[in-house]
């Protein structure tokens, strides 16, 4: 019994945990968040190559994203400069 209560709390810390490091819905981000919180480069690679934009490292840095639901994301925009990062979960928009 005393290890099931553990083997549920640990569980429920492990899903809390992935879950912070998601995206919030409804927020801009660069990549620069994404990359830092989470196991986005895949997703980003998927979201450039959705709207037919490059995935070399350039364009990477200069991307802004949506975040939908679940912490996927959506490009968004390319940066004609620098894609500026707020602080995560600041409940500010990255922008460019």
């Amino acid at each position: 019994m005393h290890f099931s209560k553990i083997a549920a709390m640990t569980i429920t810390a492990f899903v809390t945990t992935v879950m912070a490091d998601n995206c919030f819905e409804g927020y801009l981000y660069c990549s620069g968040n994404l990359l830092s919180q989470g196991d986005y480069a895949q997703t980003i690679n998927s979201a450039l190559e959705a709207r037919n934009q490059p995935t070399d490292q350039r364009t990477i840095q200069r991307a802004l994203f949506a975040c939908l639901v679940d912490g996927e994301i959506a490009f968004n925009q390319l940066c004609e400069g620098n894609c500026v990062n707020e602080p995560f979960g600041s409940q500010k928009n990255d922008h460019c």
